[in-house]
């Protein structure tokens, strides 16, 4: 699309065109509710908990020490919510995993708690209840977790992140099947750990680990190779930005090999790493992210078939960011949404049954969970040129992505694909300041 600019300085230009994409996104946001959670909600997790076929959630919550489930309708919203204790009031419940840890075909949850030095198992009964809490010690603060079975014995392994100063490290605790764990085994990775996600790096078949260390200007993720019996072998090290937080693995550029995607809460940024599929990564590119970014998930958030990035943060803000995709490993700059105060954790799932990515986000600070129903839409300007000095023209290309989602709730899906675009223009036209007289 181009305007036509009556004779007008660059910078004012440079902040319509901003505010025209802010009031854009603004105007056809997700569909955004909040639902009451515990004190202060430090994890979130997705899974089917009263076995209904409908995605519902699960937050744990720091001050009052208790487990929330809210259950999904499958239509995008929650019933109410249900608090389970994590024990004693001491402890300060922080990581959350869900599997099922007895075999019983019911999804169990897992709480890590730093201050006490103890997971602690809550069984669940299938209908979307939780059992009495049992805890097991390990490390000196343990914060999140990886799930799978690593030594391919059919039953849900723990590796567990402890960002402990003296007895830091990764724990492996092997599942027994029945709800109970053998000792932890530790193993080294860089200073501090505080995530850990489980993939198959080095396409041997064995579950790895990575592993993010945010500690002491360590500044790097490690990668610890399985060996297939539940060991795992040294680390190895790749350099990310300032204080590595969240992690998210996935293929990004599409070369059937999984690359990793980390929040850093210092540099403000997320670094992707490319990998080789042999356990290597190429040096990290880094693309700009909301302040103290601190956790972060993928989907495809704009409906357009490609993965894209939801990054939360460790500081009272009430929104999160979302870095668009292209498939080739790039992201656009950060675009703001909405949630509550506080966006400390994401977890990214279908809650509509439509095939499409949805979010659901912890607010620390205002006690609650944001669930954002997608499509998230997108629009950016691809180019902008102007003459030096204060007179010139301007010729600003929008692209925008409008998913068959987001045309039925506009009510244009009985339209023609022409009509379609059509309005479009006309809705971009609308939310650009009237100083830009677009051609239709």
């Amino acid at each position: 699309m181009h305007y036509f600019v009556p004779p007008v300085k660059r910078s004012l230009i440079t902040l319509l065109c901003l505010a025209a994409i802010s009031s854009f996104s603004s105007a056809l946001a997700a569909t955004i509710t909040n639902y009451p959670a515990g004190f202060e909600p430090k994890a979130v997790a997705t899974a089917d908990f009263n076995n209904d076929g409908k995605r519902d959630l699960a937050v744990v919550n720091r001050g009052s020490h208790t487990i929330s489930i809210l259950l999904g309708d499958g239509t995008g919203g929650f019933g109410p919510t249900t608090n389970f204790s994590t024990g004693d009031t001491f402890a300060e419940p922080f990581g959350l995993a869900v599997a099922d840890f007895n075999n019983d075909g019911n999804r169990d949850v897992i709480v890590s708690q730093p201050n006490v030095h103890v997971v602690t198992l809550l069984l669940g009964n299938g209908n979307g209840g939780l059992g009495a809490p049992v805890n097991f010690s390990v490390g000196e603060n343990p914060a999140r977790f990886g799930v799978a079975d690593f030594n391919g014995d059919g039953k849900s392994d723990l590796a567990i992140a402890d960002f402990g100063f003296n007895d830091g490290g990764v724990y492996v605790m092997l599942g027994n099947g029945t709800g109970g764990f053998g000792p932890p085994t530790k193993f080294t990775a860089g200073t501090r750990p505080g995530s850990v996600v489980v993939a198959d790096f080095n396409s041997d078949g064995k579950l790895d680990l990575a592993v993010s260390n945010g500690g002491f200007n360590f500044n790097k993720i490690s990668i610890l190779l399985g060996t297939g019996n539940g060991s795992f072998g040294p680390h190895t090290d790749f350099a990310v930005g300032s204080a590595p937080g969240g992690l998210v693995v996935q293929d990004f550029n599409k070369d059937n090999f999984l690359d990793l995607a980390v929040a850093n809460q210092e540099s403000n940024n997320v670094s992707i790493l490319k990998g080789d599929g042999q356990g290597g990564f190429g040096a990290a590119t880094n693309f700009p992210a909301n302040s103290f970014a601190a956790s972060i998930a993928s989907g495809d958030f704009n409906g357009d078939g490609k993965l894209d990035l939801a990054v939360g943060t460790n500081i009272s803000a009430d929104r999160i960011y979302i870095l668009r995709g292209d498939d080739t490993g790039q992201f656009l700059p950060p675009a703001p949404f909405s949630a509550g105060t506080g966006p400390f954790d994401l977890a990214a799932g279908d809650f509509t049954g439509d095939g499409g990515s949805d979010l659901a986000v912890a607010n620390a600070s205002s006690h609650n969970v944001s669930v954002l129903v997608g499509p998230l839409p997108s629009i950016s300007i691809s180019s902008a040129s102007v003459s030096e000095g204060n007179t010139g023209t301007v010729s600003a290309s929008f692209l925008s992505y409008f998913p068959a989602r987001l045309i039925s709730r506009l009510g244009w899906l009985t339209h023609s694909r022409a009509e379609q675009h059509r309005q479009v223009r006309i809705l971009i036209a609308r939310l650009v300041p009237s100083i830009l007289q677009p051609t239709l």
